[in-house]
């Protein structure tokens, strides 16, 4: 269905947008009959529920969160194409290939943008660093949505800074549909004074709504008076005091077995009267994900089952709502926003005002500026009352702990809401199945953490909370012998295992004609500029042509090409050696390619027809083809562009033989064509081995008549040019593959009766 792109379209999926890509809107102002405030309110709950919703300034990241980028990424002194993909693949390695190539192509059109305005590099690399730590945190999980037909959505309202009107134009070119909204766009246009980032839609009304009365407040309806303080800023410090000692956190453990520690209720924890025994736990890393995710599983069936209050948060925790910022609205001091927090109990709103008074204080002592972050504590003071008075209302709360169970990535803000939690009497308990969220909670400001932390040995991706158990496979001890040997034979040794690495980096090697015989049956590992890091294997290959006939010596210039052919030889000797692409899958390429975008909806194609390959073969397909239609190797127009996608739907059973069959550390594979008419090569000629040669492939190209043929479509800058000897045309060739062992050619004879 074709669409015009207003701003209602960010409602559709990708694959009912045309073109189908995302969409960054500012909005200026509203409207007279609410439709604009409609709208706004729509974006914001999906923002707010699996994207990002900013209502409030993003804060800078903290030396803590820079010192770990560089470590990450390593001294640089230019931002270069080159460095970005480097960086995004080290410092963003949570995400999938695609959303990984998505985003460092994001940020490199931004850095483009900056370097084309003359911004000097000390800025441009200050910039560059503050964006790539925003988009760990806080926007690692709109990240990790991107790629399906619906994209994450992601709202920022209020006056914007130039930094982060970068970001949300990052998040727009990697995948994500962003909406900028406030009444006036003087700081917008501050930072892009030509509004090229996003599409403007302005309102009639541009003044700012007016917040709400208390007697609006009171009348209006579903809209229950502000909770009075029950003290006020003057006593707010020594109410809380009284609090003091009346939480236990983890010290009355025996044997810190959290597990069954959790299910206990008060009594068999001990304690006397008014006091809170409770658990603060946190898990970082997973062993066997099956064993892992059965053991959360059965944690939640537990806790079902136990008669305990207690709350599942993943992804995100939600914003405070208008209702709740109200109550903290015009509040300035720590005293005052304590004052003015209720949290169910009488005990429970002491323990929460005291908690929250801890946590400021800590803050102020350490801001280097004297200051605390902005709208921070306002946030974190209606978090509190939020779950305070969900955990701890009723009587079952003051006989069974609640319990607090956060699973996945986390933000700083969250990290917090959890340490506020436990010091008012909750179970609180954290798991992430990546063992790098740790540095979120220990890089953070403020007081101890007081937790007991566990590390398990391995890393797994994210994956939702488990909603069913997983059937186990017993070990043996000759299995269990096997993984360590293995861990300790390929962690780091030189040694690898077959398959250790789903993704290649190819780096096309600079060599001499005498070099290619001698590196051709060489192993990767063993080849110059071989790297394995962060589970990628950085393949060395060879793409070269080779011009001429050395000294005018056929029969030794065929033996030397037979040479070459082995087992993961693709060998071609004549010309077009690929179908031509059919009209019919060019025209289904042309739904799946627009603006350069590759849609992930490829895979639902009835030319689509790679489902028996392996996950990672197929994924590995997605990534070098947008890869291929977006660079440079290929010179192609548009609808050259639509030719070459559907070619690469259609690659010869061979050629996959030989991808599927790619262990990035062992043999490389081959293509190797003759080209000894005077044929050009034809687009499919080209695509199939600029495809090949971004995989890892060696791709060498004997042309004894020194002609034009891959030049066609793929520039000579790529691929090395050797002039051997004298150019002789109208060469045959001969059997290369049974001339290499040694079997005579077969007569007319022979040929006819098989032998």
């Amino acid at each position: 269905m074709k669409i015009t792109l207003n701003h209602e379209a960010v409602f559709l999926g990708l694959n009912e947008r045309h073109p189908a890509q995302t969409l960054f809107f500012r909005f200026i102002g509203t409207d007279e009959d609410g439709k604009t405030e409609a709208f706004l309110t729509r974006f914001r709950d999906l923002a707010a529920e699996g994207g990002l919703l900013f209502t409030e300034p993003i804060p800078e990241p903290g030396a803590g969160e820079t010192a770990r980028l560089e470590e990450a990424t390593g001294d640089f002194t230019r931002v270069t194409e080159q460095t970005v993909v480097a960086h995004v693949t080290v410092w963003l390695a949570q995400l999938w290939q695609s959303q990984q190539a998505e985003t460092a192509k994001a940020v490199w059109s931004l850095v483009k943008f900056l370097k084309g305005r003359g911004t000097r590099e000390e800025t441009l690399r200050s910039v560059y660093t503050g964006l790539l730590c925003r988009l760990s945190v806080p926007c690692g999980r709109a990240l990790r949505a991107m790629g399906s037909g619906d994209p994450p959505k992601v709202m920022y309202e209020g006056e914007i800074t130039a930094r982060e009107l970068y970001l949300l134009y990052t998040l727009s070119l990697a995948g994500c549909d962003v909406v900028y909204a406030h009444h006036n766009e003087e700081s917008y246009l501050a930072a892009d004074p030509i509004g090229r980032f996003s599409s403007l839609v302005r309102g009639s009304v541009f003044t700012p709504r007016p917040a709400r009365t208390a007697a609006e407040r009171e009348t209006s309806a579903g809209s229950p008076d502000l909770p009075a303080p029950a003290a006020d800023a003057a006593t707010a410090r020594a109410d809380a005091a009284r609090t003091a000692g009346l939480v236990c956190v983890n010290s009355w453990l025996e044997g810190g077995d959290v597990w069954s520690a959790v299910l206990e209720n008060a009594a068999r924890r001990g304690g006397r009267g008014p006091e809170r025994r409770n658990i603060f736990s946190l898990c970082f890393g997973a062993d066997e994900r099956e064993v892992y995710r059965n053991r959360l599983f059965f944690l939640r069936e537990k806790l079902r089952a136990s008669g305990k209050k207690w709350m599942l948060m993943t992804l995100r925790t939600p914003p405070p709502t208008e209702k709740e910022a109200a109550v903290f609205q015009g509040a300035v001091t720590p005293e005052e926003l304590a004052a003015r927090l209720t949290a169910g109990d009488e005990l429970t709103t002491l323990l929460a005002r005291r908690a929250l008074l801890t946590l400021l204080d800590e803050r102020a002592a350490a801001e280097t500026d004297g200051g605390t972050e902005a709208g921070l504590p306002p946030r974190l003071a209606a978090w509190l009352a939020r779950y305070a008075a969900e955990l701890f209302a009723g009587e079952a709360a003051a006989d069974a702990p609640p319990i607090f169970l956060y699973y996945g990535p986390i933000t700083a803000d969250e990290t917090d809401l959890l340490w506020l939690l436990k010091e008012i009497g909750a179970d609180v308990l954290y798991f992430s199945p990546d063992k790098a969220d740790s540095e979120v909670f220990h890089r953070r400001l403020g007081p101890p953490l007081g937790a007991l932390e566990t590390e398990l040995p391995g890393d797994l991706p994210w994956e939702p909370f488990p909603e069913e158990e997983i059937r186990l496979r017993a070990e043996t001890t000759a299995y269990n012998a096997s993984r360590e040997l293995d861990r300790v034979l390929y962690s780091g040794s030189g040694l690898y295992r077959r398959r250790q690495f789903t993704r290649s980096r190819p780096v096309t090697l600079k060599t001499t004609y005498d070099e290619i015989p001698l590196l051709w049956p060489v192993e990767a590992k063993y080849r110059p500029n071989f790297q394995a890091e962060d589970g990628v294997a950085t393949v060395p290959n060879i793409f070269a042509k080779i011009c001429g006939v050395e000294k005018g010596l056929t029969e030794m210039y065929w033996d030397r090409i037979a040479a070459l052919t082995t087992q993961q030889t693709c060998l071609v000797t004549r010309l077009p050696f690929f179908a031509r692409a059919g009209a019919a899958e060019t025209k289904e390429a042309r739904n799946f390619w627009q603006d350069d975008q590759l849609s992930p909806d490829v895979k639902k194609s009835p030319y689509y027809r790679y489902e028996h390959l392996s996950p990672d073969t197929q994924e590995l397909w997605l990534e070098k083809t947008r890869e291929l239609l977006r660079g440079d190797l290929l010179r192609l127009t548009e609808e050259e562009k639509f030719q070459a996608l559907a070619v690469l739907l259609a690659l010869e059973p061979e050629i996959l033989r030989l991808v599927q069959n790619f262990d990035y550390t062992g043999e490389v594979p081959k293509l190797l064509i003759v080209s000894a008419t005077d044929a050009l090569f034809a687009l499919e000629d080209c695509v199939h081995a600029a495809f090949l040669n971004m995989i890892g492939f060696d791709v060498v190209i004997f042309t004894p008549t020194g002609n034009r043929d891959i030049e066609t479509y793929i520039d000579a800058r790529h691929f090395e040019t050797h002039q051997i000897g004298e150019y002789m045309p109208g060469l045959s060739p001969p059997d290369l593959r049974r001339r290499r062992l040694g079997l005579k050619p077969q007569s007319w004879l022979g040929k006819l009766l098989g032998r």
